[in-house]
């Protein structure tokens, strides 16, 4: 009996290590939307369990697969092939029950390299249209002649509409509107031209994926209302009129094509006080979580809010207005009164707190539909990570440094982002911990910058999958779009991402929402709502 109680325990554990469950991780690895989304072969995938680590290279579809045994967390890197000019990625402490179901098999993973704007999207746009009307003032006959500003961009209709493609077309018809423009045109709530004689608009659609048939909204009017009357002194701005459709089709061919007409606009009062589908929706800030913004003065740090139409599947959020908080107390905010039956139909608002001394910003998304949007909200913003090592301007850095920044009260995640001295992402990494180290090697005697991100009810399954360079063009701050912020300092690292929005432009038309599209994610956001922060950005530079 005692011989057998002796051997009880190793064979218990070795019986126990031989029935331990091995799990496959699988996945893809792809370029960036920005840069064609197309496999990346040869990267290498490591995976870290414990101590151990394995790893693999994609195949010419991108594929990898990895199998492990135990534990509940693992890591994993990807880092591109030598010369690719993508960056890398660091997923680290990922939950092994994320990616297991009941037979022992891991959920395939997508996995998105950043590689920033170096090449268009595959394919040619090989069909092409566009959407005709008249814009028209309220009484049903004036027209309405763009007379926009000299800092907006230049909306005249583009020759695309008579079946070629000039540069820069989406350049000029995608960029976002400007508070004080008139005579207005969306379509999808992104493609944005201005009227001509006679009230008369063309709006164009490329497209490569052989479709001839293409539904968006059309909104129109002039964004030209303020609170003051005097767009230098304002603090609110919104559209003065504006015109709805919710639907507009448009039909392409590859050549000799006729335009789709889509009749007339006619503009009505964006005003809840004379016009019964317009309503205004209060909002509150609260920055007691901040700590180094100088709210008293404007030039140094302020908040702002923008609310958005968001009303359809088809098309985009259509912006309503811009609201800068000046002071203490609430905010109205011009908006569509929506049906409370309608409940696909939301108002999103999207609200920033913003360092003008370090970049350094806060945001938080929020929604209402029909059924709530009497309900005023309040826009509590998240802590701003501190950046702790490397400190600022440290030079002989190793060249695989540990980053670590302090917590964030109420932080789920947290992605650090390291960039050349150009502002290009080099390697990012999302991890739960305070600290990360970079598991790739970084130049010799190099500058480097870095950033880090604090996410509120993100969690690494929902992060996974992502474009990094959507996320890094959702993330630009354009002054020349926000009227606040004329004087908003140059850096580097925004720059970069300005070059990302516009590559986004250039090639889809639109820049692409930085938020995941989990469905489980997205419902958690429409009950709670949306908040992250970024820090302000620190160099370093590596040794030998």
């Amino acid at each position: 009996m005692r011989l057998i109680g002796a051997l009880a325990i190793p064979l218990i554990a070795l019986l126990s290590s031989c029935t331990q469950p091995s799990t496959t991780l699988r996945g893809f690895v792809y370029q960036s939307i920005s840069t064609g989304g197309s496999p990346v072969a040869g990267a290498q995938v490591q995976l870290q369990v414990g101590n151990s680590t394995k790893s693999a290279l994609t195949d010419s579809s991108g594929a990898f697969a990895l199998t492990y045994s135990g534990a509940a967390n693992f890591s994993l890197t990807v880092i591109p092939p030598a010369g690719s000019g993508l960056g890398s990625v660091t997923f680290d402490s990922v939950p092994v029950a994320a990616y297991t179901d009941q037979y022992g098999a891991a959920g395939e993973m997508n996995i998105y390299l950043p590689g920033g704007p170096a090449a268009t999207l595959p394919g040619t746009r090989s069909t092409f249209g566009c959407i005709t009307g008249r814009l028209l003032d309220t009484d049903g006959t004036t027209p309405v002649v763009a007379n926009p500003p000299a800092q907006a961009p230049n909306r005249t209709s583009p020759a695309a509409c008579n079946g070629t493609q000039p540069p820069g077309i989406f350049n000029s018809g995608s960029t976002a509107i400007s508070p004080g423009e008139n005579g207005l045109v969306l379509f999808g709530g992104f493609r944005v031209v201005t009227t001509q004689a006679s009230g008369s608009f063309r709006v164009p659609l490329f497209t490569g994926n052989n479709g001839f048939a293409f539904s968006g909204s059309l909104w129109g009017g002039n964004y030209t209302g303020t609170d003051t009357g005097d767009p230098n002194t304002a603090t609110a701005y919104f559209w003065e009129k504006f015109a709805f459709k919710p639907r507009a089709d448009l039909y392409t061919k590859p050549s000799n094509f006729i335009d789709t007409p889509a009749g007339d606009l006619v503009l009505e009062p964006f005003d809840p006080t004379t016009n019964p589908k317009v309503a205004t929706l209060s909002i509150t800030h609260d920055t007691s979580a901040l700590s180094g913004f100088n709210f008293n003065d404007p030039n140094k740090a302020l908040s702002f809010s923008i609310p958005l139409f968001n009303h359809a599947i088809h098309s985009g959020g259509i912006e309503l207005g811009q609201y800068y908080h000046l002071g203490a107390g609430a905010m109205n905010l011009r908006v569509i009164k929506l049906d409370p039956a309608a409940q696909s139909q939301q108002i999103e608002v999207d609200s920033t707190a913003l360092n003008l001394d370090t970049s350094a910003r806060s945001t938080v998304t929020q929604w209402r539909d029909g059924t709530n949007l009497g309900t005023p909200l309040t826009a509590k913003f998240l802590a701003i990570p501190s950046l702790q090592a490397p400190a600022n301007n440290a030079s002989g850095q190793p060249r695989s440094p540990t980053l670590s920044w302090n917590a964030v009260p109420e932080a789920t995640l947290y992605e650090v982002d390291i960039y050349d001295a150009n502002g290009k992402l080099v390697w990012y990494g999302l991890s739960k911990n305070t600290s990360l180290s970079v598991p790739i090697t970084l130049e010799a005697n190099k500058a480097y910058q870095w950033q880090a991100f604090a996410y509120e009810g993100l969690e690494m399954s929902d992060a996974i999958g992502r474009d990094p360079d959507a996320t890094l063009a959702a993330r630009w701050i354009n002054p020349r779009h926000l009227a606040g912020l004329k004087g908003f300092p140059s850096n580097p690292v925004n720059e970069a991402y300005g070059r990302m929005a516009q590559a986004y432009l250039d090639t889809l038309g639109y820049i692409p929402a930085a938020r995941t599209t989990r469905q489980r994610y997205l419902q958690n956001l429409l009950t709670n709502g949306y908040r992250e922060s970024a820090s302000e950005v620190f160099a370093f530079q590596t040794g030998n």
